[in-house]
């Protein structure tokens, strides 16, 4: 986590204070294009997996805040996991319904074709070798 003027970098992890330098926050302001800047990394079960970047041209970012969207970028991510996981139940019960619905079709539809069309042919043969057909 950093600020422009005021720079404070923490291991969100561990919570201990480190080192960064005006240079390092200088370059990183001037690439984002802003006068301050903050940076939160986004973790998924203590991993990290992206980060985030607000920026501003009027203030600087306090300590506040930095606790509060790393808490509200906690609780969206969680939030965007649920979503996830309740599109991927949804969609394979869909898939399984699908499934069922058309053995379902299978079965009382096409089964009986299928039975009525190898009676038909076992006439055919029966007939075909000089059988009575009754």
């Amino acid at each position: 986590m950093v600020f422009r003027f005021n720079r404070y970098a923490c291991n969100v992890l561990t919570g201990v204070e480190a080192e960064i330098t005006a240079d390092t926050c200088t370059a990183i302001a001037d690439l984002l294009g802003t006068s301050s800047f903050l940076t939160l990394p986004i973790l998924r079960h203590g991993e990290m997996v992206g980060r985030l970047y607000l920026t501003s041209h009027q203030n600087s970012f306090d300590c506040s805040e930095i606790e509060f969207l790393s808490q509200l970028t906690e609780q969206v991510l969680r939030a965007v996991e649920n979503i996830d996981l309740l599109n991927r139940i949804a969609s394979s019960a869909a898939h399984q319904q699908r499934q069922k619905t058309s053995h379902d079709l299978h079965d009382s539809t096409i089964q009986p074709y299928i039975g009525l069309k190898l009676g038909l042919e076992a006439l055919e043969i029966k007939h075909a070798a000089g059988a009575e057909i009754t």
